[in-house]
């Protein structure tokens, strides 16, 4: 008995908006792969109970009505999003993730969006490609550090001229010069400068993981502020992250960042936080040389990289 034969699917396919019904299957294509079903259910668990919206969610499906490429961007406080794509195995899925992505883009266009941004395997080169093709650049390759903080860690002996204010928000805008400040000349990720208003930095910061003005401290020299330190909580227990941290071009070599960061692992320690992440841009060696020193681990490394849609 001859067999029907599979059908071929379409050459040209249309990016669709997955529905809720087949949210998990699109979901399963975003994972690593040999994920199962259960994987997906983990994620989109975890995304109900930390309030990650999973509406951006687009795919291509071939003739079948199988998932081909597929994209979901995830909106943040500060006028951003975080895009995830799924893995590509062959250069017709390159190809698809690059119109995939153009198709987003266009979308974010049209929303309270300035900049799309994603992180990727430094390995894998496809889908930079794909990225590369829809118009985005390299942001950085950052490295991932860690760090178990002291118990009881005191705070930090202040430089004279140097004085560190506990962060509120009538200090908004004296918080805004310091950040502005910082980017001058800065070899942390220097192609972010410009991209967005500082204001949506501030909140952009304020929402990554439990913000608590306690763990921020602004910098101030002469009545002026020049740099800062924000520590926030994450969502996984007692743990941290260090969200930002940076001086002013004309307050650098004096070692006052050591101090800014000694602080900030102090607030942290009083926190009862028990470890600290970061991740930095790797060609900011000095960075890199202070927080080794200071003790924080590498653990891995991303490829950043960014697209404005404002």
């Amino acid at each position: 008995m001859s067999q029907k034969p599979h059908p071929k699917p379409d050459k040209v396919a249309s990016p669709e908006l997955v529905s809720q019904k087949d949210r998990t299957g699109a979901i399963m294509r975003l994972l690593p792969s040999g994920a199962h079903q259960v994987d997906a259910d983990r994620f989109e668990a975890f995304a109900k109970d930390n309030q990650i919206p999973l509406d951006w969610l687009w795919t291509l499906k071939d003739g079948t009505g199988q998932f081909g490429a597929c994209v979901l961007a995830v909106p943040s406080p500060g006028r951003t999003a975080m895009l995830f794509t799924s893995q590509i195995n062959n250069n017709d899925q390159e190809s698809q993730l690059a119109g995939l992505l153009d198709h987003c883009i266009d979308f974010l266009q049209d929303q309270p969006v300035d900049l799309a941004q994603a992180l990727l395997l430094t390995s894998d080169n496809s889908s930079w490609k794909a990225y590369e093709t829809s118009g985005f650049q390299e942001l950085a390759v950052l490295q991932y550090m860690e760090m178990l903080v002291p118990k009881r860690l005191a705070p930090p002996t202040l430089p004279e001229g140097l004085e560190l204010v506990p962060y509120e928000e009538s200090l908004r805008s004296e918080l805004a010069s310091a950040l502005e400040s910082s980017y001058e000349s800065t070899l942390d990720c220097p192609a972010l400068r410009g991209l967005r208003k500082t204001d949506d930095v501030i909140t952009g910061h304020q929402s990554t993981g439990k913000y608590n003005a306690d763990l921020w401290s602004l910098a101030m020299h002469d009545g002026d502020p020049v740099g800062a330190v924000l520590i926030n909580q994450s969502t996984r227990g007692n743990q941290a992250e260090l969200v930002y941290i940076g001086l002013a071009a004309n307050a650098r070599g004096r070692g006052w960042g050591r101090t800014l960061l000694s602080q900030g692992l102090s607030l942290a320690s009083s926190a009862h936080l028990q470890q600290v992440a970061l991740a930095v841009d790797i060609q900011n060696t000095p960075a890199l040389d202070l927080y080794t020193s200071t003790g924080f681990i590498a653990t891995g490394r991303r490829q950043a990289v960014i697209r404005s849609t404002g």
